[in-house]
């Protein structure tokens, strides 16, 4: 990215930007978050025209570090999801 110098439009500098994390990770054996899976993360989802209302079209797949039950939720208005499973309809 190049950013104009305000006391001429021809010239330019670099500008470099560097994001870092607000926090520090976690320290070993703190609570952290639940993840989606690979293969369970809505990646690729594609659902075939004519699939009947209520089907299952997905199965999210995730875990948690400490190994505490996971439950699943979804937003909008056309699709669904088990809590418990996560089978998307």
């Amino acid at each position: 990215m190049k950013i104009k110098k305000k006391y001429s439009s021809k010239e330019s500098s670099p500008l470099t930007i560097k994001l870092t994390p607000k926090d520090p990770p976690p320290p070993p054996g703190a609570d952290r978050p639940p993840r989606l899976l690979p293969g369970g993360d809505l990646r690729g989802l594609s659902i075939p025209e004519g699939t009947e209302p209520g089907s299952e079209v997905y199965r999210l797949r995730a875990e948690d570090p400490e190994g505490r039950p996971v439950s699943y939720t979804v937003s909008g208005d056309w699709l669904s999801v088990d809590e418990k499973t996560g089978v998307v309809r």
